[in-house]
This record gives C-alpha cells, sequence and structure tokens, in this order.
C-alpha cells in the first residue's frame, strides 16, 4: 500500500456547491429504501465517463487504493470505506470513497464494518436537520478513534500500521489496524504468489542488466504494484551488491 492524497470532490458532490441535489438524492434513497450508484452515473464527462470516477482514479494515480494493481475506468469500482448499506447516508460522500479493483472490493473486503461501529447511524452533515440525533461525518474524528477498522490510505501513515518484507513476501503488521488491513487483503496464496513473480522478474532484471531502474519503472506503468515492486528493487539490488546471487 501507499500513501493517497485525497483531492477535492467535483462540483456535483460538493456539498457547498450541490448541497440541494444531494439532499434530494438521500430523501430518495430513505423512500425506496434503494441506493442509486449516482457516482457512476451523474456529472459525466464529455466522454461519458463520470467526473466522480475519474477524480478518484486521479487521486491513486489509476491504481486499486488497497493493492495497487493498475486500474482503469472500466476495471475499478467506487468503494464506500464505510459501507453504503450498513450507512446508507453516507452514499454520497466523496470523503468516504477510494479507487478499489474490483477483486479488492468485491471479494476481500466485501462489506467489512468496524465492529465498534456497527448499528451507528453516521450521516453527512447536510443531513442533520433531518436526522438531529444522529452522528455527523467526520472523516477523521472517525477514523481517528476507531481501532478495528483498516487502513484508510488517503488518512494513514501506512508504515505505522504495515511494513512490506521483502524476503519473506509479506507484510509485516504493526497495529491492531494493520493487523486486520493484512489479513483482508493480503494474507492470501494468490497474493504471495503474485509478489513472488513481481519479485522473480525484479530479481532477474537486476542480475541480468544495467538498466533495472527504468525496466522496474516500465512494469510498475503497465502493472502498477509500485509499492511492492520498489521493495523489491530496493532488496535484490542489496543482494547484489553483497555478491549473493541465490
Amino acid at each position: 500500500m501507499k500513501k493517497i492524497s485525497r483531492l477535492s470532490p467535483p462540483d456535483c458532490f460538493d456539498n457547498n456547491i450541490s448541497k440541494d441535489e444531494k439532499i434530494e438524492y438521500y430523501q430518495n434513497t430513505g423512500k425506496s429504501k434503494t441506493i442509486n450508484p449516482r457516482w457512476n452515473n451523474i456529472c459525466k464527462d464529455t466522454d461519458g465517463i463520470s467526473l466522480v470516477r475519474k477524480k478518484l482514479l486521479e487521486m491513486s494515480d489509476n491504481v486499486c487504493a488497497f493493492c495497487g494493481v493498475r486500474v482503469f475506468n472500466e476495471s475499478f469500482d467506487v468503494e464506500h470505506f464505510l459501507p453504503k448499506d450498513e450507512f446508507p447516508y453516507l452514499a454520497y460522500c466523496f470523503e468516504n470513497y477510494l479507487p478499489c479493483c474490483k477483486t479488492c472490493n468485491q471479494t476481500r473486503k466485501k462489506t467489512f464494518v468496524p465492529d465498534s461501529l456497527k448499528g451507528k447511524e453516521i450521516i453527512e452533515d447536510i443531513l442533520q436537520h433531518i436526522f438531529p440525533n444522529a452522528e455527523i461525518y467526520n472523516h477523521a474524528q472517525i477514523l481517528q478513534k476507531t481501532k478495528d477498522r483498516i487502513i484508510e490510505p488517503t488518512f494513514d501513515d501506512i508504515e505505522t500500521h504495515l511494513v512490506f518484507n521483502a524476503e519473506l513476501l509479506c507484510y509485516d503488521t504493526k497495529t491492531k489496524i494493520g493487523e486486520i488491513t493484512n489479513r483482508i487483503f493480503f494474507d492470501h496464496k494468490e497474493v504471495s504468489e503474485k509478489w513472488e513473480n513481481i519479485s522473480q522478474y525484479i530479481k532477474l532484471i537486476v542480475f541480468k542488466t544495467e538498466n533495472y531502474d527504468e525496466l522496474t519503472k516500465a512494469f510498475i506503468l503497465i502493472d502498477g504494484y509500485e509499492y511492492v515492486s520498489l521493495a523489491f528493487l530496493d532488496y535484490w539490488k542489496k543482494e547484489k551488491k553483497a555478491g549473493r546471487t541465490r
């Protein structure tokens, strides 16, 4: 995982610009008991792609916020960090969105909710007049006080919770948040197999070529996995310098 800088929302999801429209979205949600995926189908650009989706891809440099795989518009989901089914009145909250590959979203994280937040009614501040007794969503405050959650890469210092071990092909966990994140996203056979393949590729270019930095950058541009790829590059360069070929 790597740190991501959160961008401001597009106008159609900005509470200062589109407050009335967003309130209407939520009121319709309450009436119908269904959540319209407006993050996909409103405020589309001239190419027909939602500006919400474009902003999220820009935010992450076109990679999954969790595993780091390269994604494009058709291959990623708008992930609700606090799931929309449990927190329907955050369904259109841009601060609650992350770009996520379909595997991480639909197979790994699914509808994970921290136990400490289950059953709570949390709403965007624009709905306070409708739900005066609900908890107002404050992104930073909720993340700071919730210790049984996963890493939020636009908020957390990743290495406070997880440090990648290039030799053992795993993350070393440092906190409960790191443990939960590792269990959900990374402690899987198919993940370690992917890391092994990346490690062996980078080992090959380090020991067999002189332009390994450029070849690693090219791999990252194609497949993503920047954080682990650079960790493997650093590891194999040190092994080569030490005269260990293995």
